[in-house]
């Protein structure tokens, strides 16, 4: 599984080699749970940003090679990083914190931060994307079921205190 984070500042060549600048943000199609492609931050001082579509794509590792871009301009995920998730009952489930798509960018879930101190103690969450409804000012979540990412931290605690009984 991928992540934005996989891809921040990651150099993007055209086919002849000449890098053309490096990766600022993923564009997302958040209603079909779709990675469309990257914003690119262009080295050049006379161009304005530029967007590469994942069809555009030739190879990507440590670096992307595009064939073309484009200024067309989609969802920046960087526009709804730390929007608030909220339930159906209106309880706050935490902040935005980046996507986790597949090879063929199809996003999976959301990575769900609590705050510093709760993700440290006991993990992030996880909710699929299949659950989830964009809106202007949150995200509603309006699944039963999330997974749990714990910590190092959270697992001595849960050691410790089994051993003590």
């Amino acid at each position: 599984m991928l992540r934005s984070k996989d891809f921040l500042l990651m150099d993007v060549l055209d086919l002849t080699g000449k890098k053309i600048g490096f990766v600022k943000d993923l564009l997302i199609d958040f209603h079909s749970g779709k990675v469309m492609g990257f914003r690119i931050c262009c080295y050049s001082l006379w161009r304005k940003d530029i967007s590469v579509l994942k069809e555009d794509i030739i190879a990507y590792n440590s670096q992307i090679i595009i064939k073309s871009f484009s200024r067309d301009f989609l969802l920046n995920l960087k526009d709804i990083i730390n929007i608030d998730i909220v339930d159906s009952s209106g309880t706050l489930l935490g902040l935005f914190e980046d996507v986790i798509f597949n090879e063929d960018f199809v996003i999976k879930g959301i990575i769900v931060s609590t705050g510093f101190i709760r993700n440290y103690l006991e993990g992030k969450k996880i909710l699929l994307m299949n659950k989830l409804l964009l809106g202007e000012h949150s995200i509603l979540f309006y699944g039963k079921e999330h997974i749990q990412l714990a910590t190092t931290a959270h697992r001595i605690s849960r050691e410790v205190n089994c051993n003590e009984v």
